[in-house]
Parts: C-alpha cells; structure tokens; sequence
C-alpha cells in the first residue's frame, strides 16, 4: 500500500509537502496540490484514506433500524437505545423500515457500506433472508420481535401474555364479548398479540384483523371497524374492545366518541402500550404497560459487550408486561 513518501519519491518533492497538500492544502499552490492528488489517486493512496476513515467510523456507529418512528412505542425505545450508547462514546444512524423488507434490505446494505460496527433492528418477517444476502458480519440484536437468525440476540416482551393479561381481566369483569381489533397478523407483534387474546378468551374473544401496518392506517382502520362493531344489535355488540396497539386504541376511541358512546358504562376499553394521552383522557385509558426502558436498555447494553468482545455468547431476553387499571374499564 502506497504511502506519502512513495508518492513523493514519485514526485520528487519532501514528504512534508505531500502531507501538507493532503492536510493542509491552504498551505500550497493549487498546482502543487492538484499533482500530488494526482499521484496518490493513481498509487491508491486516495482509497486507503477512505478506508481508514470508514473504519474509525465503523469502530463507533451503530444502526438501529424501526418500523416505524411515528409510533409512541418506538419513540421511548430510540430514546433508550440511544441514552445507553451516546453515554459510552457511540454515534447512531437512524432508520425506518415501514415493516417493508425491500427498505429493511436497502438500509442494511448501505449502511454496511459505511461501516456500522454494530445493528439493533426491530426486523421484518424476511429479516432473516436480508441478513443472509447481506452477509452481515457485525454484531445484530433484534427488538421486539425475535427470528431465527444465527449469532443474533433479540430483547422482546413477551406478547401472548401481554394480551392474556387484558383479556384476563375484563373477563374478571364478566365481559363475555370482547373484541380485539389487530393490525396486519403477517408482523410478529400483532400475531403474538391475537395468539394471547385466543388464548386466553377462548370464545370469548372475537379478532378483528387489519391490512394494515403504518400508524395512520392503523388508526384509520380502527376506527372504521369500531363504527361497524357499535352498529351490531345490542345481542352482538362487544362489550368492551382492546386495541392491539396505541394507533388501533386511538381509532377506537375517537368512533367511540363521535358515536357518542361512553366508555366504560357502554363499552370497556384496553389498549396495549401505554401513554401519555391514555393518563389524561377522559377517562383515564386501562393499559398493557410495556418495559420498553428495559427492553431498549438491555439490547444496547448487550450489543456493546458484543463489539467490544465482553460477551460472545447469544442471549434471548423476554420480558414482561403489566397491566395498569384505570377508569376505562367496567364490570357488567
């Protein structure tokens, strides 16, 4: 590999010149410069340079990969994530996938390019493929969901008892028809979530699906469904509905209110994932309380003993929800 004395025997002039029309080129003439870039493109000491550059970038960057960053969930886990690594010296790219895989794929071969040194990603039903054709050869700790991917570790919550938690208690309420209005089951949590209310619900339970995975969709789609749901005859009009996400939550809400349906003496409402606006609704919203403090905290904690070679072994960590009772729920 070149090096600035090779390009300046080449161009017989000193080594300190070349330096300083590499470093310090207000220091010599453009003439001067412009021959010594010359010379160290064609010896390749242009692309050596580069090299090095993205390798010290690499030694302190990590990606973290979202499905979606308008998501109330996913805000609190950046912030986690990030809390943790900007504390021990690391830098970070942000990305969202939108739950598509083509994005999911795009992002990690570009960032590869700029030499991450280590990926956190909240993966797409064909992560594991995408890692495969991208030969990933860095740490990865997968969040919220968790695939089969080799020498990746994943930090989740464990959604089926999440689920089981809500339909357990408003079954304790003597609810016996409970609605839970889902968002696309092709992604992890949604599936996970619906396996739960099953079974736990029994058939107590009725799932009501989306096509939808982006926020606005969701919260659209909830809406409509709650507005076909209140118009059912009073024999077949749930009594209380959960939704499987906060989006989903605030669609059913809203119909709720603009039918002029009050909560909880018509109908119970639970949503999974907490905040800050289901504490000041009128009323107050019953929540599945997900650690996601935890949940990013630990992920990025793990992954810098993974860069830095403190831990080689691959940890699965599944944490749990809690239910927190507000004045959204009733018994009947």
């Amino acid at each position: 590999m070149a090096t600035i004395t090779d390009i300046a025997k080449e161009l017989d002039i000193s080594p300190s010149t070349v330096s300083r029309a590499l470093k310090n080129p207000k220091m010599i003439s453009i003439k001067t410069r412009n021959l010594v870039l010359k010379k160290a493109q064609e010896l390749g000491y242009i692309s050596k340079l580069r090299q090095d550059a993205f390798a010290s970038q690499r030694s302190k960057t990590i990606g973290i990969i979202v499905a979606d960053i308008s998501n109330t969930f996913n805000n609190f886990l950046v912030k986690a994530l990030m809390d943790v690594f900007s504390a021990n010296d690391y830098s970070v790219i942000l990305g969202t996938s939108y739950e598509d895989p083509l994005i999911e794929n795009k992002l990690l071969r570009q960032w590869l390019d700029i030499g991450i040194c280590g990926l956190v990603v909240m993966p797409t039903e064909k992560f594991t493929q995408s890692f495969l054709q991208t030969n990933l050869d860095i740490p990865v700790i997968q969040i919220d969901r968790c695939f089969d991917v080799d020498n990746a570790d994943c930090v989740t919550e464990d959604n089926v008892y999440g689920a089981s938690l809500a339909v357990d208690y408003l079954t304790s309420l003597n609810h016996k028809k409970i609605a839970f209005i889902s968002g696309d089951q092709s992604v992890y949590t949604f599936s996970q979530r619906c396996k739960g209310a099953l079974q736990s619900g029994k058939d107590k339970v009725e799932i009501i699906s989306l096509s939808s995975k982006a926020y606005e969709d969701l919260y659209i789609g909830a809406f409509e469904k709650t507005n076909f749901l209140m118009m059912r005859d009073r024999s077949r009009r749930p009594t209380a509905i959960i939704g499987a996400n906060i989006a989903i939550t605030s669609g059913i809400v809203y119909a709720l209110n603009l039918k002029g349906i009050k909560i909880p003496d018509e109908v119970s409402v639970i949503s999974y994932g907490d905040s800050r606006w289901c504490r000041f609704f009128n009323p107050p919203v019953t929540a599945v309380v997900q650690p996601v403090e935890q949940i990013g905290s630990i992920a990025a904690n793990n992954l810098i003993k993974r860069i830095t070679g403190e831990n080689s072994k691959v940890e699965q960590v599944c944490l749990q929800s809690m239910l927190l009772t507000r004045a959204s729920t009733a018994a009947i």
